[in-house]
């Protein structure tokens, strides 16, 4: 391995280079891929470390008070980067904080060239979730024993370094090839080691070749699918008592899973959960079943699932509706499975179409990039993962990776021009539809499971067994799956794609004009089609400006009158469309929906007309370019059609958000209820659905739910109802505290965020961090963010909150849940559920505001008083028992083990001034409440955590 490197670390008192000092240099010298030198020095800064650096670092004042400064130290350090390569990670704001301190006593350092390994770890390992030296250590199973010391930090980073250059040498060799021509013209330094690794194998191809040649790429992806045949000797046999047995030989008392697992104690609940799962298979009924945290429902229904598949030679389907779960269950539970049951079993995960890679489309992008046309390092990335995934699913990318180009490259069924395409064979999203349809269980989200049923079992092959995990969603997710949506600025976006105004040769339009020339078509049918979408394109797009001048104007009057700003939706009630108000906009939406009709019409003229010329691979591969914006087109004029219909059937509203640039302004219609069509199309249709979640139930209840997602009827003679109570002893291990002294919630804006951060900041201290503070508003939670960051700090806790917006949800949860020192995470509605953070990194779960819907939000009102209509209240009824839902949801964060121990902090007083807080307390009758003013909860929290008090005021 030659080159010689130089890889270091600093430690700095702040993360500003022209305002914080380096306290600490590490740096170990890399001949030949060796380490032949290291060097390590503290540093006497210019101003204090901040209490917080000491406390995450572990250097003090006292041990740098007699360190010599950056002056004295240069000249040797100078000496050892001589001649090297430097190496980092975040290079860019390592050797920033050099310049910067240098300049200081007028020093200067010379332009030395850099590698990141942040993007070599990129380019090599693009699905790891974090690139934070301690999560890429960790998952590459580096030692990093005392993170933030620079010279630990520097030797983690080499043994990355090193061995991700050796894992260049043992490449398949069409991706040394392909990241060799798309790196062969960059001023990357490490270019040249693709190249090197090439040429030991004797390979040698020019940029120009691959142009013309078949793409090797291809080679990389892996095409097997596995084909299972259905096994001899399935019995048949529907009978109960088989299946329980079953159930009972693997899950009971001395049964397998107790010999797999050493110290395995029989739960209770799992064991009658999967019982009540096996009776619903066998007998052809529905269940709703709620089982408490703890109880292991996963195994419970995933156990007599794959028993009575292997039985009867019957599929049965596993929808939930977090990605998380979906990883927990592929992951975690289904190995186990496998070792429980000791018999082949077949388990496919199926999304929907859009999140799989188009081949074709990638390899338009491919070519454009040897051209010079994109960023390499990040194709040379995506090249990476082309040669290690087995499932083509885009969200195993780091979002670094993906966000450049995923959207441009996403399978759909309007661009798929199936067998005429070259990658047919190798397609992902045909491999796992194959995959799904032999399987004994496959596992889809809400979504793909919605989009299923109304498509008429397009991507699943016909079932008559369901299981719905995280059911407290389905309403919601049925909800989604039936709204029509139209934005403005998305439908000019797809516009563009077909005709751009200012760069016309890029529109999709523009390109076919051309090659009829090119194939000399220009007096054809084809070309007749194409002119009819170029005569109606100046009456669609004059349409869409007169639509969103008078959509524009009529909300921003309707804001005013109903004092919508905050959420930015207006809801077009019946009254409001009567309104002289209404008049403009229900012209403009008229006249839009004819041209939109007419154009639509037009494009689905040119499209079928362009089939008939599929003898040119160009034109074919060009129809399937088209059929993306065709179809969303077509899918937008529907939905404007609907708005304008006044279906009395769906809730319509105008969402506007002035604010954005630019301004956004969308037209939404949805189902007032689901009910009719749940009952109709899953209940009715299919012999086996279980409901099952740790949140169905309102006081003990499950009416509720099974008002909302149409479990009435003659279905009903059919259901099973069962609630499990948790395994967890939440007497002994949890704490509901209810403080008499917080913020009024009165108060506006920042002057209560502050007061909150305030009141807050002694708790965080008590718990030593360990805390997941949930908010029910983004704008809340950003405020309060701003205002405890810094005070956070000096008390040596780190703040992190989704108001971070460079930071996915799935990294944030990683980090958070990584521990890595003192740490809260401020939070909102998608950290309310889905996350399982077991042990003392997770001790106090902060609820700020119960979590109520907005009341003024168009389809909560309309709900509301579509139940008022039955006379009913629409807020006891309906709102609070969704409120009631989200905070067991939210409260089921803190104990996930038997052996974690805990407090929940609820901030809003209407726990308890509010007759309807009683609803809310029920679900945490068998914590230990707690009521008093913050000093008085903080020191009973601290006691009940074993942890030592804060001083109370800082802030």
């Amino acid at each position: 391995m030659p080159g010689t490197f130089v890889v270091f670390d600093l430690e700095t008192t702040g993360l500003a280079p022209d305002q914080n000092d380096i306290i600490e240099i590490g740096a170990l010298r890399i001949e030949n891929g060796r380490i032949t030198e290291r060097f390590q020095q503290l540093l006497s800064p210019t101003h204090p470390i901040p209490q917080f650096i000491s406390h995450m670092t572990g250097i003090t004042p006292a041990m740098v008070q007699d360190q010599p400064g950056m002056r004295a130290v240069w000249p040797r350090f100078e000496a050892f980067i001589s001649g090297a390569v430097l190496v980092a990670h975040n290079v860019t704001y390592d050797v920033g904080m050099l310049h910067q301190a240098l300049k200081r006593y007028d020093l200067h350092m010379n332009e030395y060239p850099v590698v990141d390994t942040q993007d070599l770890v990129t380019l090599l390992r693009p699905t790891l979730t974090s690139l934070r030296l301690e999560d890429v250590a960790r998952d590459m199973d580096v030692l990093l024993p005392d993170a933030h010391r620079a010279m630990a930090d520097a030797e983690a980073t080499a043994e990355i370094f090193l061995r991700l250059l050796h894992d260049i040498e043992t490449l398949p060799l069409a991706q040394l090839e392909a990241c060799d021509q798309l790196l062969g013209k960059s001023t990357w330094p490490l270019r040249d080691f693709f190249k090197a690794a090439l040429d030991r194998r004797g390979v040698a191809r020019s940029i120009k070749t691959a142009l013309k040649e078949k793409a090797r790429w291809t080679d990389l992806v892996k095409t097997e699918i596995e084909v299972r045949q259905v096994e001899e000797g399935r019995t048949g046999n529907e009978d109960e008592d088989e299946l329980g047995k079953g159930v009972e030989a693997l899950l009971g008392e001395g049964g397998r899973l107790s010999q797999l697992i050493p110290g395995f104690e029989v739960r209770t609940s799992q064991l009658q959960m999967a019982e009540a799962v096996a009776k619903a298979l066998a007998q052809d009924q529905h269940a709703l079943i709620e089982a408490g945290t703890g109880t292991g429902k996963s195994l419970a229904y995933l156990l007599p699932a794959a028993l009575f598949s292997l039985q009867q030679g019957e599929q049965v389907v596993i929808s939930t509706y977090t990605k998380t779960l979906q990883h927990q269950l592929l992951y975690k539970d289904v190995p186990v499975l496998k070792k429980l049951l000791g018999r082949d079993l077949v388990v496919t995960v199926i999304k929907g179409r859009e999140n799989y890679i188009c081949l074709r489309k990638w390899e338009e992008h491919y070519r454009d990039a040897l051209k010079n046309q994109g960023n390499p390092l990040i194709m040379a990335a995506w090249i990476s993962w082309l040669a290690q995934t087995e499932s083509g699913d885009l969200s195993e990318l780091h979002g670094s990776v993906a966000s450049p180009l995923v959207e441009r490259v996403r399978s759909q069924t309007s661009t798929c021009i199936r067998e005429q395409c070259a990658h047919f064979q190798r397609c992902f999203a045909f491999k796992v539809r194959k995959q799904a349809r032999q399987a004994d269980l496959v596992i889809t989200n809400h979504a793909q499971l919605l989009a299923d049923l109304q498509g008429d079992h397009f991507i699943l092959k016909p079932y008559e067994r369901l299981i719905i995990d995280e059911a407290h969603h389905l309403e919601a997710a049925t909800t989604d799956a039936m709204s029509a949506r139209v934005a403005l600025g998305t439908w000019w976006n797809e516009l563009r794609q077909l005709w751009h105004d200012k760069n016309p040769d890029q529109g999709l339009l523009m390109r076919l004009k051309s090659k009829l020339k090119q194939h000399d078509l220009n007096k054809t049918p084809l070309a007749e089609a194409l002119q009819m979408v170029f005569n109606g394109w100046p009456a669609m797009t004059e349409s869409i400006e007169a639509l969103q001048t008078a959509g524009m104007g009529a909300a921003r009057q309707a804001r005013v009158a109903q004092a919508a700003e905050e959420a930015g939706l207006w809801h077009v009630t019946p009254q409001w469309r009567e309104s002289p108000l209404w008049t403009p906009l229900g012209t403009a939406l008229e006249i839009c929906t004819q041209a939109a009709s007419a154009m639509s019409a037009a494009l689905a003229k040119l499209l079928a007309t362009l089939g008939e010329y599929e003898q040119h691979a160009d034109l074919r591969a060009l129809r399937g370019d088209l059929g993306g914006p065709v179809e969303a087109l077509r899918r937008m004029e529907q939905a404007l059609g609907l708005f304008a219909s006044a279906d009395p059937a769906y809730v319509y509203s105008v969402e506007y958000l002035p604010a954005r640039r630019p301004p956004l302004l969308a037209f939404i219609a949805a189902p007032l209820s689901v009910t009719a069509y749940l009952n109709e199309k899953l209940f009715a249709q299919k012999r086996t659905v279980i409901l099952t979640s740790a949140t169905l139930t309102v006081n003990d209840s499950f009416e509720f739910i099974r008002q909302r997602v149409g479990l009435l009827g003659d279905v009903e003679q059919r259901l099973n109802m069962l609630k499990l109570p948790s395994e967890f002893d939440y007497r002994q291990q949890a704490l509901l505290a209810i403080p008499s002294d917080v913020p009024s919630r009165e108060l506006e804006g920042r002057g209560y965020a502050r007061l909150l951060a305030r009141w807050l900041l002694p708790v965080l201290e008590a718990t030593q961090g360990r805390a997941l503070v949930l908010f029910t508003a983004y704008a809340l939670l950003e405020q309060v963010a701003q205002c405890l960051r810094d005070p956070a700090r000096d008390a040596g806790l780190t703040v992190l909150s989704q108001s971070q917006y460079f930071d996915s949800r799935r990294s944030l949860y990683e980090r958070f849940k990584s521990g890595g020192g003192p740490m809260v995470l401020l939070a909102t509605s998608s950290f309310w559920e889905g996350i399982d953070i077991p042990g003392e990194a997770l001790s106090l779960v902060v609820i700020v505001k119960l979590p109520f819907d907005v009341p003024t939000d168009p389809l909560v009102a309309a709900r509301s008083q579509a139940v008022e209509a039955e006379g009913l209240s629409g807020f006891m009824h309906y709102q609070m028992p969704l409120a009631v839902l989200r905070f067991k949801q939210g409260v089921g964060r803190l104990i996930r083990s038997k052996s974690d121990r805990g407090a929940v902090l609820v901030l809003d007083e209407r726990l308890t001034t509010k007759g309807y807080g009683k609803y809310f307390l029920k679900t945490v009758e068998d914590y230990r409440h707690l009521r008093g003013s913050r000093a008085e909860l903080i020191e009973e929290i601290k006691t009940w955590l074993g942890v030592a008090a804060p001083a109370l005021d800082r802030l």
